[in-house]
């Protein structure tokens, strides 16, 4: 029970994304390489206990963080 362990999710919205395929292909795209960046770190991470996940959804792009702080 003493371990500490964090829940967090973040949406970021924008005006550029919008309802339109052309708009959500993009913004799966930068979830994508931005996931693909991170890839290292994340990887570290994982093996730490955290999870990290970063995709759109519904017209934002959410980010979550869980696992042990």
């Amino acid at each position: 029970y003493l371990v500490p362990e964090v829940a967090c999710r973040l949406h970021f919205k924008s005006p550029l994304i919008e309802n339109r395929a052309r708009s959500q292909v993009l913004t799966d795209l930068y979830a994508r390489a931005f996931v693909e960046k991170l890839a290292p770190e994340l990887s570290l991470a994982s093996k730490a206990g955290l999870t990290l996940r970063f995709y759109p959804d519904d017209l934002n792009l959410t980010l979550t963080l869980s696992g042990y702080s």
